[in-house]
């Protein structure tokens, strides 16, 4: 199994619920962490207009949404945030926790609980924004000075319900530095000295979280898997002008119970089918019952929501877990409408997508994303289920590991869909007998 899983590694060089159940979620060099750090505690400002033919001009495969320019701080921008994943590995220093701990040394949980009657504000860090976030972000202002903060007491992650001038809860935020394996985790899940890992889950580290949530959405065209409109925040407060929380905020989708509370029979193949396309697409290694929202509507049909995306686009194909592989749902194939979605789809315009939103993966995140769609796509073409593909990706094999190492050699270091499909086509006998010995 090591060496499998190290195989990956050198060819590409328990957030449970949107409620809170449960979660987890790379590393700049501390140059970088520092500067920039430095940048936003002396809060030196700098004014950038978005440029509008990288910012404002959708791709030809880009947004599922009418593109705005949003509010955004001048301040700081993803790029800025963010640009440190392409920077060399340092797997002892989670990603992006100095640069987003800022001169906060607490959960906001912590800073919550003084009893102090500040107004918190939300703002949002992306140049192009959803209307829908937009209208998100509006409800948020709204209502925080009616009410702070709450912090959900259930997961592994400081995860944060916000509420609406009417008290209902509208959006849900995970701050970066509160993630588990952070400095401000609030639940006692902190990295110790000494630890080898940096995060709950093989291929995604500490702080990279809300990049990866705001992603997921970004991408899900359409709106054909259902993931909640997701952006990533400042938090700041009026009272504490030292206070600064940087993280995902998500819509929050009501809902009578999860996945894991009622039978999958009660589940439509067309609902099951919109999770399973989320998960293969995004490279999803923690899809469990609890993250997956259940609705009854009034006509009797039951909707399904997939949230915290949190450990998805990871860096190696080694820890990936769908709760629906074995659900008789997976069994049955895709519809012509997903097939014909899915062989539109255009992995390496989706990266370019996420660039025009300053969102920037490490290499090697990239490469296991642009394998994983290319097999996505050549998986159907030979009439391969939801379970199949999930079986060819998720069970560790020397067959998927000589196929991606195989590809990535064809590539010349970076993913081509004709090179993963002969890689693909060179191992096509074992990797299927992947999906009968199962």
């Amino acid at each position: 199994m090591w060496k499998i899983r190290n195989l990956f590694r050198q060819s590409s060089t328990t957030h449970r619920r949107s409620d809170g159940s449960a979660g987890e979620q790379g590393s700049p060099s501390s140059g970088y962490c520092t500067s920039l750090s430095k940048k936003l505690n002396q809060r030196q400002l700098c004014s950038w207009t978005p440029s509008v033919n990288r910012r404002t001009q959708p791709s030809v495969h880009a947004a599922h949404f009418p593109v705005q320019v949003a509010p955004v701080r001048s301040h700081v921008l993803f790029s800025d945030l963010f640009a440190s994943l392409e920077l060399t590995d340092t797997p002892t220093t989670p990603f992006g926790i100095k640069a987003f701990q800022n001169t906060q040394t607490r959960p906001l949980s912590e800073h919550v609980q003084q009893g102090h009657s500040e107004q918190y504000n939300v703002e949002s860090l992306s140049a192009l924004e959803d209307p829908d976030v937009l209208d998100l972000i509006t409800q948020v202002n709204a209502g925080l000075p009616h009410g702070p903060p709450k912090l959900h007491n259930l997961g592994t992650g400081g995860v944060y319900f916000l509420t609406s001038d009417h008290g209902d809860t509208v959006a849900v935020f995970k701050p970066t530095d509160e993630e588990p394996k952070g400095v401000n985790n609030p639940k006692g899940y902190k990295q110790k000295a000494g630890d080898a890992e940096n995060s709950l889950r093989e291929g995604i580290r500490s702080g990279e979280g809300a990049l990866r949530e705001r992603a997921a959405f970004l991408l899900d065209h359409e709106s054909v898997s259902g993931v909640p409109p997701t952006t990533v925040v400042s938090m700041t407060s009026n009272f504490d002008p030292d206070l600064e929380k940087i993280g995902s905020l998500q819509q929050y989708i009501p809902y009578d119970y999860d996945a894991e509370e009622c039978g999958t029979g009660l589940f439509s193949v067309e609902e099951v089918h919109k999770i399973c396309l989320a998960d293969l697409r995004f490279v999803n290694t923690d899809r469990n019952g609890q993250n997956i929202l259940v609705r009854k509507e009034k006509d009797g049909q039951t909707t399904l929501t997939p949230i915290d995306h949190g450990y998805c686009f990871p860096d190696a194909l080694a820890d990936l877990y769908f709760e629906w592989m074995y659900w008789p749902q997976a069994q049955e194939p895709f519809s012509p409408a997903i097939l014909r979605f899915i062989e539109d789809l255009d992995p390496e315009g989706d990266l370019e997508l996420l660039r025009q939103h300053d969102i920037v993966f490490r290499p090697e995140c990239n490469q296991v994303f642009l394998f994983a769609n290319f097999c996505l796509k050549w998986a159907v073409r030979h009439n391969c289920t939801p379970r199949d593909i999930a079986l060819m990706l998720s069970v560790p094999s020397q067959p998927l590991a000589k196929t991606f190492k195989l590809a990535h050699e064809l590539s010349h270091g970076t993913m081509s869909e004709s090179q993963v499909y002969r890689a693909l086509d060179c191992h096509s006998e074992a990797l299927m007998a992947l999906t009968t010995n199962s």
